[in-house]
């Protein structure tokens, strides 16, 4: 039976490496979460709501103009 063992200070070594050669491409990936964890500078409200929040936004906003539309989806 093997073990794995995972050293994360050998993974910034090669990361350092690989920044400083600059021949290498990197991404990085932030999830979808990430605009929701950060807070706008009153520091209560998310600096871009998740899913559920920025949906109510939009229906808001839209609710005026299109009203009777968005209750004919809804039902």
């Amino acid at each position: 039976m093997s073990v794995s063992v995972h050293n994360p200070d050998q993974y910034m070594a090669s990361l350092r490496t690989i920044i400083a050669q600059g021949r290498k491409r990197i991404g990085l990936l932030i999830g979808a979460g990430a605009p929701a964890g950060m807070a706008k500078p009153d520091g209560k409200t998310p600096l871009i709501p998740a899913v559920a929040g920025l949906t109510e936004l939009v229906l808001k906003a839209l609710g005026s103009d299109y009203g009777p539309q968005i209750a004919a989806l809804k039902a």
